[in-house]
């Protein structure tokens, strides 16, 4: 008995739309698991943001008219004054961030800064992006689930009952 006997036309334009379909959510689900969990996807897309809205130079608080030197700490090899080692501290910093990545990946080790966050203060512009970055990852996590969502729905709804 030929396996391709029962195929009707139907059945031969429907199988591609659900592999393809199939496919896009599985990639979709792992670039939304990616934005929604991963530390460094959080302090690329800070860093960005903060090059946007004007740099070191608009995130930082001015002391006495002066951007404060950013030096890094012992241990660090971030070099001084660096947009992106910010970025990472500031998204080290946030409980919000932090308590999104313990809950997928359970406990982790300490991250390290590059900065004493003693020696500067974020202005509020730099604030804002940072609320922005976990209300944008709690919408990527909701996205993910609902992603997760239809293809479980959808793999199950490609199933057809056998003949008895």
């Amino acid at each position: 008995m030929p396996f391709f006997k029962n195929l009707k036309l139907e059945d031969l334009v429907s199988l591609p739309c659900f592999v393809l379909h199939s496919i896009l959510l599985l990639v979709l689900i792992a670039w939304l698991d990616h934005a929604a969990f991963f530390h460094q996807f959080a302090a690329d897309w800070l860093e960005l943001q903060l090059a946007a809205i004007g740099g070191l130079n608009a995130s930082l608080v001015h002391v006495g008219g002066e951007l404060p030197a950013l030096l890094p700490v012992e241990g660090s090899d971030a070099p001084a004054d660096s947009l992106a080692a910010l970025a990472h501290d500031i998204v080290v910093g946030s409980d919000d961030v932090i308590v999104g990545e313990q809950y997928h990946y359970g406990e982790r080790g300490e991250r390290t800064r590059h900065y004493d966050p003693a020696a500067y203060e974020l202005t509020p512009a730099a604030l804002a992006q940072l609320d922005e970055l976990v209300q944008l990852r709690r919408v990527v996590f909701a996205a993910c689930g609902a992603c997760i969502a239809f293809f479980v729905l959808g793999c199950l709804a490609n199933v057809a009952p056998l003949p008895a």
